[in-house]
């Protein structure tokens, strides 16, 4: 629409010049004759000085003509002899032309301004016995009519044009642009994730042979997307049962530590302080057998506890973590700060879920300890009826999130810790700053607890 503006707008001043220069020659060429037949007229009157046969003359040109607006009989001392005003003659036409030239045999024409507009002004000498000249002056009121007429008529067919154009433009665009955002609307949706959108096929042409590409690729995302779904259900069943194995073979094991190695550390103190040393030399060592055998106890009991702590079995994951946070705390001298916030009432979570969160805060506060660099910690565990949070926080030298690689060794933990809480169903987030810390968080929601 705009280019059919511009265009037409072009024509018509074109149009609009060339028909004006055109016309106004013509009416150049019309005033010259008009003044010259007027003057082969006025001869005879002339001659014999009669002014009022003259003054009819003049009259009756007018009438016959309407453009010309006056017609001016002077002699050569520009002496006004007849007009065709009403009243006295405008004084700046009085003075407009030289006194006439008896030589001059054709008529000379001047362009004047009035209020109403330009008048072409052509003046002729009396050539054969007559002194002075005619002068007449035509009003270009019909060239003005005309113009104004034919710029009406091409602005008319401008906006007529415009218009179509406009027409045809929304037309073509709708079929050239339907197709396109047909396939923009399935790019979208296959950028979702719903690999099921196809793109209709309007025609057969570049965009349809496109959109026609297009589905076949999409068939094979699908295909290739139902394929990686499969697998990962099969990863994640796969893995879920290894850490279901893992997590039974450490009870199994931490059982046997603390059932059969721990009762037969136990079973072997008791019996190095019941000996009779029966005054032998190497009674001095029985305390240091008897010491010995305590640390082992101990150590024992304490590789149990890390295996599988029984604790969580029987009270629960808050009892758990409290007693794993102050061992923590007391073997490494770190102030790790446990809070509790949960609604009094509120079942037990499943047994699966509250190994998951013990294992992630596990490995948070190891990381924590050979990481971190800090003295200071905190671990708090939220939960109400509609959602369960664990929030793991320290204020050390924390590290480039956006640098960690997922296939590093160095940060399987981070990944191994992102697994169990996407076997939960759960949210998994880890924010860092170097120099400001970690913030480790898990979310879960209340329907993913049952």
């Amino acid at each position: 629409m705009f280019v059919v503006l511009i265009f037409g707008s072009i024509v018509l001043y074109r149009s609009r010049i060339s028909m004006a220069r055109t016309l106004y020659h013509e009416l150049e060429d019309q005033t010259r004759t008009m003044a010259t037949l007027m003057a082969a007229s006025l001869e005879r009157s002339m001659t014999i000085q009669d002014y009022y046969s003259a003054k009819l003359i003049l009259d009756d040109a007018k009438q016959a003509y309407p453009n010309i607006e006056y017609a001016i009989i002077e002699d050569q001392s520009n002496r006004i002899l007849a007009h065709t005003f009403e009243g006295n003659i405008p004084a700046d036409l009085v003075e407009m032309y030289p006194p006439a030239r008896m030589t001059d045999k054709k008529a000379s024409v001047v362009v004047l301004g009035s209020s109403k507009g330009f008048i072409i002004e052509a003046a002729m000498p009396f050539t054969h016995g007559a002194s002075g000249r005619v002068r007449i002056g035509q009003s270009d009121r019909n060239i003005r009519e005309r113009l104004f007429a034919l710029s009406w008529l091409l602005l008319f067919s401008t906006i007529l044009c415009a218009i179509l154009g406009f027409g045809l433009a929304i037309v073509l665009t709708y079929l050239i642009t339907r197709p396109i955002k047909n396939l923009l609307v399935a790019t979208n949706r296959i950028g979702k994730g719903d690999f099921s959108s196809r793109a209709r096929v309007f025609w057969n042409d570049e965009i349809g042979g496109f959109a026609a590409a297009f589905n076949h690729m999409a068939e094979n995302l699908q295909k290739f997307s139902r394929e990686v779904e499969e697998k990962e259900t099969t990863r994640q069943a796969l893995l879920e049962k290894l850490i279901f194995i893992q997590e039974q073979e450490r009870r199994r094991i931490a059982q046997d530590l603390h059932d059969q190695l721990g009762q037969s550390l136990s079973v072997l103190l008791l019996e190095a302080r019941s000996m009779d040393n029966g005054g032998h030399s190497s009674c001095e060592k029985h305390p240091k057998i008897e010491q010995r055998i305590a640390e082992l106890i101990d150590e024992v009991r304490q590789l149990a506890w890390g295996m599988h702590p029984a604790i969580l079995d029987d009270y629960g994951l808050d009892q758990a973590l409290e007693r794993y946070i102050n061992t923590i705390s007391k073997s490494t001298r770190m102030d790790i700060d446990y809070q509790c916030l949960c609604h009094p009432g509120l079942a037990r979570l499943p047994l699966r879920t509250e190994v998951a969160l013990y294992r992630i805060a596990q490995e948070a506060i190891t990381n924590i300890v050979r990481h971190a660099h800090t003295k200071q910690a905190s671990v708090v565990f939220i939960r109400n009826a509609n959602e369960t949070v664990l929030l793991i926080e320290d204020e050390g030298k924390g590290f480039d999130r956006t640098a960690t690689a997922q296939g590093d060794l160095k940060h399987m933990g981070l990944i191994g810790m992102s697994e169990r809480a996407s076997m939960l169903g759960g949210e998994f987030t880890v924010e860092s700053t170097p120099g400001q810390g970690t913030t480790v968080r898990v979310k879960l929601q209340k329907e993913l607890l049952s």
